[in-house]
């Protein structure tokens, strides 16, 4: 009678190292779950989910969003995308993508501004997060800094770009936010932010200009400035 069985496992298996990124790790496990890599999932699952509720906490989301941000993260854990990437980045990816789901009014600003990371960075560990659950379609992107760095990059900016890029994503933080929740476009938002953050540091940038980056018409540029000024 066989009352205990080990084997090896070749599934490649990732812990987060010194550095926030995720580095291989081997495994040697018995065959009742227990191991190194039953611990280092439990506590890696355990981890995310303190992190997850902290987050959930400090943005003043519901315990729903907790919930199911934890699952997804099971599952990008299940499917080794939190691979090579910081998991606080994967993590805060997670929250948002079910605040997008929600349509709540949050930004991947705020995330940036609590967790102390660059947005940029955030934002492209969810784009990549919505190509990996493959439901980008379907779900709402409206979040103006995906799109105001590749619209400032087409105003020539020079080495002003970035200051550039952070005053219009403050200035769309500042904004009201029900746009979010009625879906509304967000170029319009990027052009009203580029065209305001341009003047403060002494571009002078016309709504022609803007229009012909973001692909919107005047009158629409003006309707988000105008927003902007109430």
């Amino acid at each position: 009678e066989i009352l205990e069985e080990q084997y090896d496992d070749n599934t490649p298996v990732f812990y987060e190292g010194s550095d926030g990124r995720s580095q291989l790790h081997g495994v040697f496990h018995a065959s009742n779950g227990t191991g190194r890599y039953g611990d280092y999932r439990s506590n890696s699952l355990h981890n995310a989910k303190r992190q997850i509720q902290s987050l959930v906490v400090n943005l003043n989301l519901t315990d729903d969003v907790s919930e199911k941000a934890l699952n997804l993260f099971e599952f990008c854990f299940r499917k080794n995308f939190v691979q090579g990437r910081k998991t606080q980045n994967v993590i805060a990816a997670c929250v948002y993508y079910i605040c997008r789901e929600k349509r709540t009014p949050h930004m991947l600003i705020d995330f940036s501004d609590k967790l102390k990371t660059n947005v940029y960075t955030l934002g492209s560990t969810f784009l990549k997060l919505c190509r990996f659950a493959k439901r980008r379609d379907k779900l709402p992107i409206v979040d103006p800094s995906l799109y105001i760095r590749r619209f400032a990059s087409m105003l020539e900016f020079g080495d002003k770009e970035r200051e550039v890029c952070d005053t219009a994503l403050r200035i769309v933080a500042r904004m009201k936010r029900d746009w979010i929740q009625t879906g509304r476009r967000p170029s319009g938002i990027c052009g009203a932010g580029l065209l305001i953050a341009a003047k403060l540091h002494g571009f002078k940038r016309t709504q022609k200009e803007i229009t012909r980056v973001v692909r919107i018409c005047d009158v629409t540029l003006r309707k988000r400035v105008v927003e902007f000024e109430t």
